[in-house]
């Protein structure tokens, strides 16, 4: 079978190369060609820029995939470029990996029916996951196009180029405080790379076509839970301290913001419900992270956090 992967130099992309690669498939990743030497091992590539409608004309003319997996598409153009000119003929399963940030301001958990569109949380970027949906549908709608779409909620482990979890390693490592905004409650889900790249296999041999699946753990995290459970798979533990007023922009300081967030993933769970315990999950991405590293969007979390202790403990003290 010959499967397609749009984007495969980053963690998601890169990790579904590799998984469907170990699996027997027949893999070419499309990527821009500003890092060749990060696509994938023993895989074919392709070199074009997806926002160019001419480019992906003339990368996909003639080429003749059973499977089509898009995650590097963020806007309705990116879709459309390969919509156009992929091969119909021979296409069994277009998967679009969207976001959970296309929904709306509603209560937790989200179903994939709840209403869609501007969530001050994400800004544009839901946004324009929504439309590419939105524009995916409408094929599958009107002319049977063979597309699935996979809401994930917030996915870690090995390769994870989002500063996350190597934020709470980080710490560890430099033996910085963590803060939490507020009390730590607020409920966030995860889903590991490893079980994405499962439901992803199972979107495109599922026979139907047109539907939306939201996937994460079926139980969400508190902060405080993600925390305790992140200690507990690096064997290492710093101290943790709270902004209960909320004085500081917590973003500033911690990798989430200051809501609950997460999905009802009963769909996702009759057809591949995730196998991936967090805390292994969470070892998985620290051996990683001892080992290669990877992050290169650091930002200033860990400036702010240093400092946004320090007046935390004078303010205790």
């Amino acid at each position: 079978m010959r499967v397609l992967i749009l984007g495969g130099t980053k963690f998601v992309g890169k990790s579904l190369a590799q998984y469907f690669y170990n699996g027997g498939y027949d893999v070419t990743v499309l990527v821009s060609g500003n890092h060749p030497e990060k696509v994938p091992f023993g895989v074919e590539h392709i070199f074009a820029d997806r926002h160019s409608f001419i480019e992906m004309h003339k990368a996909l003319f003639g080429k003749e995939f059973e499977y089509i997996v898009d995650a590097s598409g963020y806007t309705q153009e990116d879709v459309f470029n390969v919509v156009e000119n992929c091969n119909w003929d021979v296409l069994k399963k277009y998967v679009f990996i969207s976001s959970s940030a296309v929904y709306a301001d509603v209560e937790s958990p989200i179903k994939e029916t709840a209403m869609c569109g501007d969530n001050e949380n994400w800004g544009e970027y839901g946004i324009h996951k929504h439309e590419a949906e939105e524009y995916l549908l409408e094929q599958f709608e009107a002319n049977n196009f063979p597309v699935n779409i996979i809401r994930p909620a917030y996915i870690y482990g090995a390769m994870n180029n989002l500063y996350r979890e190597a934020f709470v390693f980080d710490c560890l490592e430099k033996g910085l405080p963590i803060v939490v905004p507020g009390d730590g409650h607020q409920k966030i889900q995860f889903i590991h790379i490893s079980d994405v790249c499962r439901q992803v296999e199972a979107l495109c041999e599922v026979e139907v076509s047109g539907e939306i699946y939201n996937s994460g753990e079926a139980l969400p995290l508190t902060f405080n839970t993600w925390l305790v459970h992140i200690f507990t798979a690096t064997a290492r533990q710093v101290s943790v301290l709270y902004d209960r007023d909320l004085e500081y922009t917590n973003t500033q300081y911690f990798p989430f913001r200051n809501i609950s967030y997460y999905l009802d993933t009963t769909k996702m769970d009759a057809l591949c419900p995730p196998i991936t315990n967090f805390i292994y999950g969470a070892k998985d991405a620290y051996e990683y992270y001892v080992k290669y590293d990877g992050i290169d969007n650091r930002k200033s979390l860990l400036e702010n956090v240093e400092n946004v202790g320090n007046k935390l403990k004078e303010k205790l003290n």
